[in-house]
């Protein structure tokens, strides 16, 4: 089925029934979220508004919306009139313990601000391109994923040490044909980012060591044997070194309505298992009156006095984002 163009789409919202009604008026008097997201989500701010009009009396329920769209466009902040589609996915060798006290922070978080995440353990790329493609699927007013993995600069790694470009998945994220435009998305990295020679495989904490290989500078283990086993290991990752050197590449932000907040600056390892709590929480106690920038600058401060670690957030939202101004319709 062909997909109607705007003008087409706004022809189809504006024309009323014999009781004056329109299409919209009808959907939302009734109250169907998910339809009245779909037809108003592809709309500009002032034609959502428009198309809630009517010559006739206008049912509380739909003066309700109204009012409440009309204060997101006045204030600046994205609509969000379904909760945000979450997935979090997350791979540690060596310390799935850990990382699975991560990942319950991150659920609560989301949980508690009123949208559960789906969880996506032992990730490869395909598990990753086609989660974000089904979730793109749906009626979406924000799109939030979670990475929590070992990385190198502008690479993360999946459960088979095969690098994922960072900016393949915020392509993903953000050039899928059947998503509206204006649709915020958040992109949350717990990776480190320094460069592969600093530390083979991209792991620098303790438990990862073990079967990482040691960190670029540090004393050399006893030399394997020349030939055998050992052998076929060292050349192994002697050419996985290589491909992520030649991988490496700077995170560009290319897209607009996108966020993307890494736990450490590139060149640099990452603090695991206190960034993502700090954020976690700090998302939790200040959505109700933060936006998304506000609420990670206060948990970097944080980050940085706890550790002297630093992260970064890249941001072309054209709006304010905050996850808990969810529309939330009259009984």
């Amino acid at each position: 089925m062909k997909s109607l163009t705007k003008p087409e789409r706004l022809e189809i919202l504006h024309m009323k029934d014999q009781n004056g009604k329109t299409p919209v008026l009808t959907l939302a008097e009734g109250l169907s979220m998910a339809a009245l997201a779909r037809v108003l989500q592809q709309l500009s701010d002032e034609h959502k508004l428009s198309t809630l009009h009517s010559d006739s009396k206008i049912p509380p329920k739909v003066t309700h919306l109204k009012d409440w769209l009309k204060q997101q466009v006045e204030e600046e902040y994205y609509v969000l009139l379904t909760p945000p589609q979450a997935v979090i996915f997350y791979n540690f060798k060596g310390r799935e313990e850990k990382s699975e006290e991560e990942c319950q922070s991150l659920q609560k978080m989301c949980t508690e601000l009123g949208f559960p995440a789906q969880v996506i353990r032992n990730f490869t790329e395909t598990d990753i391109m086609q989660k974000i493609r089904q979730v793109q699927s749906g009626t979406l007013s924000c799109l939030f994923v979670a990475i929590m993995a070992h990385g190198v600069r502008g690479l993360i790694l999946d459960m088979n040490d095969r690098p994922i470009e960072i900016n393949d998945v915020v392509t993903q994220m953000c050039c899928n044909n059947d998503m509206p435009s204006g649709i915020p998305k958040v992109l949350l990295l717990q990776a480190c980012q320094a460069d592969p020679e600093r530390t083979l495989f991209g792991r620098t904490d303790a438990d990862g060591l073990t079967d990482a290989g040691p960190l670029a500078g540090q004393p050399n283990q006893p030399s394997p044997s020349t030939s055998g086993p050992a052998a076929t290991v060292q050349s192994n990752q002697e050419n996985l070194l290589a491909e992520l050197k030649s991988q490496c590449k700077a995170i560009e932000p290319h897209h607009k309505d996108l966020s993307i907040i890494v736990s450490t600056v590139s060149g640099e390892v990452s603090d695991r298992n206190v960034f993502i709590p700090l954020l976690s929480e700090q998302l939790r106690q200040a959505m109700s009156h933060d936006d998304i920038h506000r609420s990670f600058t206060k948990a970097n401060k944080r980050l940085n006095e706890l550790t002297g670690a630093k992260a970064i957030h890249y941001n072309t939202m054209l709006r304010s984002l905050s996850l808990t101004r969810l529309y939330k319709p009259l009984p």
